[in-house]
């Protein structure tokens, strides 16, 4: 996992590259409903890996913002798909 910025003909948004596959990648975006898309392996042309304080932005910082988010929006863990709880179970690979 890492944490990407995406820029698309809608503008450009913040995101944690969950997984990458043969055909699609998939990305958890900062977009309401907050949900996990599937995107076509080309618009990885698209993305830029954001940092913090000249480093990798940490993994675990931008979970914190979209629990935060997600209790905003969706009222709580309660009310986001599976593929959404199954990111925050996934290790950060961080050391």
């Amino acid at each position: 996992m890492k944490v990407i910025s995406y820029k698309d003909d809608e503008g450009a948004r913040t995101g944690i590259l969950v997984d990458s596959k043969q055909k699609y990648h998939y990305v958890m975006l900062m977009d309401n409903p907050i949900r996990v898309r599937k995107l076509v392996k080309s618009e990885g042309r698209f993305f830029t890996d954001l940092e913090y304080k000249g480093e990798p932005y940490p993994v675990k910082r931008a979970l914190r913002h979209f629990q935060r988010v997600i209790k905003k929006w969706h009222g709580g863990m309660k009310n986001v798909s599976k593929e959404v709880k199954a990111v925050f179970k996934l290790p950060t690979e961080e050391s």
